[in-house]
């Protein structure tokens, strides 16, 4: 079944137009890039000081009341309020420490050494694995 005049399924664009003119909404991570150096360090500290904190309940608060100060960026942290708080909490904490802090490195050791048939042989660990 297509495209029809009463088919609530969907709506058949024309080439080279969509259904929404403004485009698919920026994702956060650009939007923080944005935003002015002074003010991302301001956020990075308050997210900080709020990962140090013992309770999320006392956290939650100290988030709310530190984006009232923070005027226009102050979303940013309502934003990350709204994730910690949400189904995929753990995830959230994860991009704020990856954020903080950066992402660790991982490692690889690639070995390769010929065999009596003359096919090489590889072996890939990573460094937590040991070896030679």
């Amino acid at each position: 079944m297509g495209f029809g005049k009463g088919n609530s399924v969907g709506k058949q664009f024309k080439k080279g137009e969509s259904g929404n003119p403004n485009g698919r909404p920026r994702r956060l991570a650009l939007v923080i890039e944005d935003i002015p150096q002074d003010a991302q360090v301001k956020i990075f500290r308050i997210l900080h000081t709020a990962i140090k904190i013992g309770s999320t309940d006392e956290a939650v608060k100290y988030l709310k009341a530190e984006a009232a100060t923070l005027g226009e960026y102050g979303m940013v942290l309502q934003v990350a309020i709204r994730a910690l708080n949400g189904n995929n909490g753990w995830q959230a904490l994860c991009d704020i420490l990856d954020r903080l802090f950066g992402k660790p490195r991982q490692a690889t050791d690639v070995t390769i050494s010929g065999s009596q048939s003359n096919r090489p042989v590889i072996r890939i660990m990573s460094r937590n694995e040991g070896g030679d």
